[in-house]
């Protein structure tokens, strides 16, 4: 189902990924690119992309089709382009004092602290387990029926590429491993 919404998911995000991504497309881009993303949804969700509340939940398929529109919208449906603006809006929606707190930190902190964000943002039957090697760190999320859609494999990669920025002040490598239609596995060196 690439870029179908799933039917009668119970997956919910918080409001905050909506506003830092409305934030984004205004300051880059402008209001007609946000209004040009909003077309790409339903007239009754519009309101989620063009006047989010940071703590509302709304239905994950409101953002399957923002990060649609975004894809179209703003980068062409290229795959480099779309990457580096989930990883642009990550790092422009972590807070000041957050990325503080990420510099003092170890890259594989940051990484075992991801279930935590995950459960912060999202609600649903979906989860995340770390897996720290010498090799490095792997992230396997599961029960998230929305890695069908590769915009979310690549919304993961490029939140994933923006904290380790942001902990590091260098682009890690972080690479998808491997994915199924609702798990997904990512490998950060």
């Amino acid at each position: 189902m690439p870029g179908g919404t799933v039917a009668g998911s119970e997956h919910e995000i918080k409001g905050v990924w909506l506003v830092t991504a409305r934030s984004w497309v205004l300051s880059r881009r402008g209001p007609g690119a946000l209004q040009a993303i909003a077309e790409h949804l339903p007239s009754e969700s519009r309101h989620a992309i063009l006047e989010p509340l940071p703590s509302e939940w709304y239905p994950e398929a409101v953002l399957q089709q923002a990060l649609a529109g975004m894809r179209a919208e703003l980068a062409g449906g290229s795959d480099a382009q779309f990457l580096r603006l989930m990883r642009e809006c990550t790092e422009l929606g972590v807070s000041k004092f957050f990325r503080v707190l990420l510099r003092l930190s170890t890259p594989r902190f940051v990484l075992a602290k991801v279930p935590s964000m995950w459960s912060h943002i999202r609600r649903g039957p979906g989860h995340v387990s770390v897996e720290a090697s010498a090799a490095g760190t792997t992230l396997h999320y599961r029960q998230f029926p929305y890695f069908a859609d590769a915009n979310y494999r690549l919304l993961t990669q490029g939140s994933l590429e923006g904290l380790m920025h942001l902990s590091t002040r260098q682009r890690p490598r972080v690479h998808l491993a491997a994915h199924g239609d609702d798990w997904l596995d990512v490998h950060v060196d």
